[in-house]
């Protein structure tokens, strides 16, 4: 049962990071009315939390390698519920701003030290269940945004779609205290932090992803595009020079170059972008070309995230007693047969088919993604879990935004005013992109082949921690 308890405590923080990533959009029309503020300002509401969560990942897992993963997951509470604050009081867009730069320094400090505090607090055979709930919970969180934000702002206004962060936080950081173990003791003082390394990699992963985002306007050909990509790649090049010289890296770089790591962070980012880039087109796709309602489109895309959130435990089990590498492999093998499979989508497919498709790709992305961060985290070392989190977590925020800004590009030349000739335009494009997603696959699908499993290097009594 404390195992049990446990995993629900650190699953709060990726319920609430990703709730929170999904419950805001649905306020951004409302929040244009009440804070005086165009479609561009408010669209930095997103941005600005998902660039203060990406650009600080890696710094805030090596803030849990030095001076405890569990300090810091609590003060990502902490900082997470004062940012919420300072959004559900703003009365103009830049205060707006602020919260929700504090909140996604907030979600940095969770999502990069979840992992490692898994490894702290739970047997060795019990991690792969671990890794399954925790994915249960934050695909609940982020499908749970809309409707639940939705019926906020109806029935409360939107303020609250930030203040109800604020007891689940309060919640989470007495839990916290009370039920996760004491990080281990430090056999020496905290390194010293490399704050040019810092300073570069935030600027490298925030102008990365506003690049990818297009958060400098629409014409990606501008030379304010240009000036970006040139500093961006500039920044890249002296953070990787910095990173190996350095004598406490910020990023431990020939820990990440074994064949083995670098195949499963691959075979992550590969699914993910298949996953993100094909869930933003199934909406225009579903509505567009197959003439359905809103209703009816929500019906479908419901079955594969319902899918792969029941299947998460089932997959955590078999993760833990079969090897999260067999599960790893056969999963990535179904994933790329049922991402090919979306080819076959037309205007007469019958819906019992789109159902059963949906269901396995449900299924093969549950099993995949349970065991992929259960393969990772085992090659990571005791002192260096929050590293190893930081750049799962990163790989998976850098692939998703890659998903929608590659596959976004198949919509491109779809704007028509013509009904008819969007919809082919659509259908086109739909199925272009599939043929890619299943390229991805397929390298993801080599990758989980060549990637390997390692054995946790945690502590004896860490080990022996009773279920």
């Amino acid at each position: 049962m404390r195992n049990i308890t446990t995993i629900l405590v650190i699953a709060a923080g990726t319920f609430l990071v990703n709730l929170d990533a999904s419950i805001v959009n649905i306020a951004l029309p409302t929040l244009c009315t009440d804070l005086r503020a165009s479609t561009q300002d408010v669209a930095w509401v997103v941005l600005i939390y998902l660039c203060a969560l990406g650009s600080l990942l890696l710094f805030s897992g090596k803030l849990g390698d030095a001076l405890g993963s569990k300090r810091v997951f609590i003060t990502g509470f902490l900082i997470f519920s004062v940012g919420s604050l300072i959004c559900a009081f703003a009365h103009q867009i830049h205060m707006m701003y602020l919260g929700r730069l504090v909140q996604g320094i907030g979600a940095a400090c969770i999502m990069a030290n979840f992992g490692a505090i898994l490894l702290q607090n739970l047997p060795s055979d019990y991690i792969g269940r671990a890794f399954g709930l925790n994915t249960v919970l934050g695909g609940i969180g982020y499908a749970m945004g809309a409707p639940l934000g939705g019926w906020l702002i109806h029935s409360f206004g939107w303020r609250w779609i930030f203040l109800i962060n604020i007891p689940v936080g309060i919640v989470a950081i007495i839990a916290s205290m009370i039920y996760l173990k004491k990080d281990p003791a430090r056999k020496s003082e905290p390194e010293c932090f490399d704050l040019q390394g810092l300073f570069l990699s935030i600027i490298a992963v925030t102008l990365f992803l506003l690049i990818l985002t297009r958060g400098f306007g629409e014409n990606i050909f501008s030379a304010t595009y240009a000036v970006a990509v040139i500093i961006f790649l500039a920044c890249t090049m002296a953070f990787i020079r910095q990173e190996l010289k350095t004598k406490h890296p910020l990023l431990e770089i020939p820990l990440f170059l074994k064949k083995g790591i670098l195949a499963c962070i691959a075979a992550n980012m590969g699914f993910v972008i298949v996953l993100s880039g094909l869930n933003f087109l199934f909406p225009f796709y579903f509505m567009e070309v197959l003439q359905m309602g809103v209703g009816r489109t929500g019906f479908f895309l419901m079955f594969f995230p319902v899918v792969s959130i029941a299947v998460s435990p089932l997959a955590g089990y078999l993760a833990d007693r079969l090897g999260p590498k067999v599960i790893e492999v056969r999963a990535s093998a179904l994933a790329v047969l049922t991402t090919a499979s979306f080819y076959f989508f037309s205007p007469d497919i019958s819906s019992a088919m789109i159902i059963i498709i949906f269901i396995g790709f449900g299924i093969a992305l549950a099993m995949f993604f349970t065991a992929n961060i259960t393969l990772f985290m085992s090659n990571a070392p005791a002192d260096r879990a929050g590293m190893f989190t930081a750049v799962a977590s990163s790989g998976t925020t850098i692939g998703a935004a890659l998903g929608v800004s590659i596959f976004g590009n198949f919509l491109e030349t779809s704007n028509g005013s013509d009904i008819l000739s969007r919809a082919l335009q659509i259908d086109s494009g739909f199925h272009y992109a599939v043929f890619l997603a299943t390229a991805f696959a397929l390298i993801a699908f080599g990758a989980s082949m060549i990637s390997k499993s390692g054995q946790p290097s945690l502590p004896e009594e860490e080990q022996n921690y009773e279920k």
